[in-house]
């Protein structure tokens, strides 16, 4: 089969023919239908992600530097041989850093939490990177690492996730209730 291109278009006055008009015209209507459907698609998904956003509590996880951490967790340089915990309510510290996997996914876990537990524990994290100082004074060697701070007694320092993200919430869940708030289950 060829294509005979002299019906298809006339070179003579540079027109196209009729049969090309309707093929161009099916293709502008197609593309035209196509833009709106992506678009309106775009739009639904937009106003869906700024609804869940409305009805989720914006609770945040507070980044330490050196200097929020002396003041709001434990003055180390004033008493560096004695825990003596500053605030007011249990708290958890997440060390990580922004390269690390699987601290992005207990980042996000800690996220949800933080909104569970808004009111009785108060959520932190400490970049390793970038702070190295408080890093080398918990002897942070693995990330993510998690310290667990009861409201009064001595932290617990844990490391590493569960694999999976039911097991590491339900990990999170059972060392914020037995380090942070001390309930304990005859099951831990």
């Amino acid at each position: 089969m060829r294509f005979d291109y002299k019906n298809s278009f006339n070179f003579a006055t540079s027109k196209p023919s009729v049969d090309m008009k309707k093929i161009f015209l099916f293709t502008g209507i197609v593309f035209i239908s196509l833009s709106f459907v992506s678009c309106g698609k775009n739009q639904k998904t937009e106003s869906t992600e700024s609804k869940s956003k409305e009805t989720t509590s914006p609770v945040q996880i507070i980044k330490l530097d050196n200097g929020l951490f002396c003041k709001t967790i434990w003055d180390y340089t004033n008493s560096p041989d004695r825990w003596k915990y500053r605030g007011n309510k249990p708290s958890v510290i997440d060390f990580y850093a922004d390269w690390c996997k699987p601290c992005k996914i207990a980042s996000l876990i800690l996220e949800d939490l933080a909104r569970e537990y808004a009111g009785e524990v108060n959520f932190y994290k400490i970049d390793t990177d970038r702070e190295k100082e408080l890093a080398t004074l918990f002897g942070i060697r693995t990330i993510p690492s998690f310290l667990f701070i009861p409201k009064e007694g001595e932290p617990r320092m844990t490391a590493g996730i569960a694999p999976g993200e039911e097991a590491t919430r339900k990990m999170f869940n059972d060392y914020i209730q037995q380090y942070c708030l001390g309930n304990f289950s005859e099951a831990q």
